[in-house]
Order: structure tokens, then sequence, then C-alpha cells
């Protein structure tokens, strides 16, 4: 390995390696430079170096420019990997050829660029690379790889110029376009940019539903599932269940929209897509069960073979991920609360006390699925209470004392030297408020350790007074910090203020700082209270255009039930 000339390249230091040419009469230029056979233009590609890749290729034949290294590839190749379109545009220009090389496994630049979800990449190369190389697997490979990498733009012109063949196409891995699809959910994807969303997250979390979709994806998602060659019921069933799966609910609206049957269908587990909705807690695939009327009740009498009805996977505790996306185990142990309490409203009333094939019950269940979810969620109430407690008694125990220090002192008569001054107001207001609110927060916090912690002091009970809890708590310190920031004008009234106000400045800092860090707690505290009566109310109705939901189910409710 020459590796001077190594690091010059990777670090796009031309001058180091113009030297090293001349001194060796250009003759390192074309040959390989590591035991891979790479040589400086694959090493200087690879690490995106656009100007030492132009001067160095003004120096080399086309031969040496296609050069592959031990791998198959190309230089142009590991171009791709930078996402570095200038860097693909300089090679392109000195040898237009590069774009139909194929490098390791027989993958073009385009799918190498696609793999690793280069989105500026691959659309520059879509436009620089000749249709007349791609086979129908190159086409039906590179589709599901841009779509499963989020690159919908691309997809959506390769299915509008092949729609025959790719709308129904496997790739290598028995994979079609619409498959892919189904298994995203568009809910998580919205547009960059966009800073309205961007303050509803920041406010309302991961749970705000008002999610965009990306347009690229949901216009790709209308074309496939709109093409006349998905008759096969099977197939539809298939990407059905998947999409459910993945609680994707476009593709699913869309899907029964046009094939209204498909709500009633059942996999081979005998589970419906609100069973599947139940068991992966997606929650806007389960709220489409409110929009096909009467038939609620025949969707939710189907039972699985071990006779497991709707309420017993309610009782299933749920798949990690989601269990991951909400802070702190008393607030997961809710959300289960939640979902099966919402079940329960469901199903017929038989149905809760009914048992299985294992003779137990959806409660049952329920109760052993989260029995040491309750156990680490009442340690965790009682954690974080314990801690709220101490630092809401602190606060009071140093507001209780300023009232009696009073800045300036007394007069004479007892009174405050201040009394009548608006920074003293200010300070006597935020004292008062600061003391009642801290003293509030430390017997509403006192009140979750002495509870029972039982299972359904989980569902509303400890949430509520956790967030009136810590609610008052935030109240109380910020007022403690005014109180402090007027004492100080207090103090320094005298043609001080270069003092009183650095003071004051810096005094906003604590109250930041325990924000910032207990913000999200409070934020989820409350949104998982307050936001959670609403969390399954029904949203405006998507599943069927207006006149076609009784039609349809009745039609499939009469072939079910004869």
């Amino acid at each position: 390995m020459h590796l001077k000339l190594y690091r010059a390249a990777r670090q796009g230091n031309w001058d180091i390696a113009e030297k090293i040419y001349n001194k060796n009469e250009n003759a390192l230029i074309e040959h390989s430079i590591t035991e891979r056979g790479e040589t400086a233009l694959h090493i200087a590609a690879s690490a995106g170096q656009t100007d030492f890749v132009r001067k160095l290729i003004g120096r080399m034949s086309k031969a040496a420019i296609r050069a592959q290294d031990k791998l198959g590839n190309t230089a142009f190749c590991y171009a791709t990997t930078s996402g570095k379109v200038e860097l693909a545009q300089e090679m392109l220009r000195e040898d237009k050829g590069l774009a139909a090389i194929r490098g390791r496994h027989e993958m073009l630049p385009i799918f190498i660029a696609a793999l690793l979800g280069r989105k500026k990449m691959v659309t520059y190369l879509y436009g620089e690379t000749s249709d007349k190389i791609l086979t129908d697997d190159d086409r039906i490979n590179l589709l599901v790889t841009l779509i499963d990498n989020d690159i919908y733009d691309v997809a959506l012109s390769m299915v509008k110029k092949h729609t025959d063949f790719l709308a129904t196409a496997r790739d290598r891995n028995g994979e079609r376009a619409l498959d892919a699809l189904a298994r995203k959910n568009f809910a998580h994807q919205a547009p960059s940019g966009t800073w309205t969303k961007r303050f509803n997250l920041l406010c309302c979390g991961a749970d705000q539903k008002s999610n965009p979709r990306p347009t690229d994806a949901y216009e790709l998602l209308q074309f496939l599932s709109k093409v006349p060659l998905y008759k096969d019921s099977t197939t539809l069933r298939e990407v059905l269940f998947t999409a459910a799966e993945h609680g994707n609910l476009d593709l699913l609206t869309t899907l029964i929209r046009l094939h209204p049957d498909l709500v009633f269908e059942i996999n081979k587990k005998n589970y419906s897509i609100f069973h599947i909705a139940v068991l992966h807690r997606h929650e806007d695939v389960f709220k489409l069960i409110y929009e096909i009327g009467s038939s609620i009740s025949l969707v939710a009498a189907f039972k699985d073979r071990k006779k497991n009805n709707l309420l017993h996977l309610a009782g299933k505790l749920s798949p990690q991920n989601k269990l991951d996306t909400i802070p702190g185990a008393a607030l997961q142990l809710q959300h289960e609360l939640l979902w099966f309490e919402e079940v329960k409203k469901v199903v017929k009333k038989s149905y809760v006390e009914a048992k299985n094939k294992e003779n137990r019950t959806p409660e049952e269940i329920f109760l052993e699925e989260h029995k040491e979810l309750l156990e680490k969620g009442a340690q965790w109430m009682r954690d974080t209470a314990d801690s709220c407690m101490l630092v809401a008694t602190l606060i009071a125990t140093v507001v209780f004392a300023a009232v009696f220090t009073v800045p300036g002192g007394n007069n004479q008569d007892g009174n405050p030297m201040f009394l009548h001054k608006a920074q003293f107001q200010v300070f006597a207001i935020a004292e008062a408020i600061s003391l009642i609110f801290s003293v509030s927060a430390v017997l509403t916090f006192l009140s979750i350790l002495t509870s029972r912690h039982a299972l359904y002091d989980f569902l509303h009970s400890l949430p509520k007074k956790l967030a009136h809890g810590l609610g008052m708590l935030f109240i109380s310190v910020v007022a403690m910090m005014v109180a402090y920031i007027a004492a100080i004008f207090i103090i320094f009234k005298n043609g001080l203020l270069r003092i009183a106000i650095p003071i004051a400045v810096i005094s906003v800092f604590p109250v930041v700082l325990f924000i910032s860090h207990q913000s999200g707690l409070l934020r989820a505290v409350f949104r998982s209270t307050y936001k959670s009566t609403h969390r399954f109310q029904p949203n405006k109705p998507t599943l069927f255009y207006a006149g076609d939901s009784g039609k349809a189910t009745k039609k499939k409710r009469c072939s079910l039930c004869f």
C-alpha cells in the first residue's frame, strides 16, 4: 500500500498527491494502491473528495476511470455511496458510461445509492441511467429498494413508466411493490421543513395525529391500489394484513374503499384487521371499527383457534417497541388499561368473562401478562412522587422562611420598609403563590405515596394526581424565582440596576434548567392523562365513501351469516 498517497486521496490533499505523481512520472495514477485493488480514484471517490477527483480524472485514461477493484466496484460505485451529487456529475461529465457499469453482485450504481438511501443521488442517477440497460429484475429490485428507503418520487416515476410489469412483479425476496408499501406507516413520515408540524410534535409529542401524508408516497399508493391487475383475493389479503400489522392506515383505507368486503376478511389465525390492530396496538387502525356500523358485533365476535376473543388479545402485553415510546412504567400500564377498557366496549358482554382453551378469561390474561409491569409501575410512581415531594418540601421551607425575612427589613411599627413599592408587591404575591402551590404539591405527592397502587388506580387516579402534583411543582418553582428576582431589585434599587439586571438574568437559568429536564415528563403525564380520553374517539369517516358503507356492509354480513 502506498500509505502517503492513500492519506492524500482520503483527505483530498491534491498538492501532496500531485508531488507524488510528478515524482513517479504519473506511474501511480492508474495503479492500485491498496490490497483490495483500489486506485487513488476509488479512495477519493469513496471519501467524497470532489475537487481531488476532478483534478485526478483529468490526468487518467478512460479505461483507468472505469477500472474495478477486487470486489468488482468502480470508483463511480463508491462515489454514489458518498451521496455527493456534484461528485457524480464530475465523473459522468468525463465518462457517461460509468452509470451503466455494474459493481459487486452485479449492482448498478443507482441501486447502490438506493440501497443506502441516498435520495438526491438516486434522483440524479435515474435521469442519467439509460432505461435500456435495466433488466426486469433490475427494475423490480430497484423499485422495492426505493420504497424501503422512502424514495417515493423515483419509485412513482418507475411505476408510471412500467405499470403492467412493476405493479405485480416480485423481487428476489418474493415481494411486490405493494407489499413493500404495506410495511410503511406514512403517519410517521412528516415532510421536513414544516415548522407547524414540528411545533405540534414539540407540544403534543409522538401521539399527534394530524400527521401529513408524504405526497409522492400517497400518490404511489393510490396508483398501485387502482391497478386492475390486483384481482386475486389472496394477493389482496396478504397486502391487507401486512398493512394492518404495520399500522399503514392509508393503504388499508385505500384498499377497503376499492374492495369493501376486505374489511371482513380473516387470516389463517382467524384474525381480522382489527384483531391485528389490537395485538400490535395500532389505534388508528382499530378506530376504523367504528365506521362499519352494526357489523361491529360481527367482527368483534371472531375468535382464533385457541378461542381467544378480541378482549383476550387486548389482555396481552403490548409489543416492546410500542411500550418504549411511553416514558415510565406507570404510564405504560395506563396505556395498556386504556386499550383493554376500549376493547371491552366493543365486544359483547359475555366475552368479558369468556374463557379460552386454556380456561383463562381476558382479565386473567391481562393480570398475568402485566404483573411485572404493575410492580414496575408502582415503584416508578413511588420514586417519582418521592423525588418531587422532596423538591416541593425544600421550596416550601425556603419560601416560608423568606416571609419572615423580607428584603429591606421592617420599620419601627413592624411593617416592611418597602411595603408600597411595586417590587415588594410582586415579591409578596410570588411568595404566596410559591408557598401555596409547593405545599399543595407536597400533599398531592403524599397521597400518591400512601395509595394502595391497585391495578385500576393507574387508569385515572394516580396519573391525574401525578399531573396535578407536577403542575403545581412547576408553578411553585417559577413563582419562587420571580420572588427572588423581585427581592434583588428591591435590594439594588438606588442606581445599582447594572448589578440587579445581570443577577436577574442569571436567576432565570435554574428555572430554564429545571423545565428543560422535567418538561418531557410533565408533557407525557398531561398528554397521557388528559389526551387519553380522546385517544379512541372515531375520526372523521374515511373508510367508505358516502353512501357506500351501508350497502357494502350489509352484503358481506349476509354472506357471512348464511
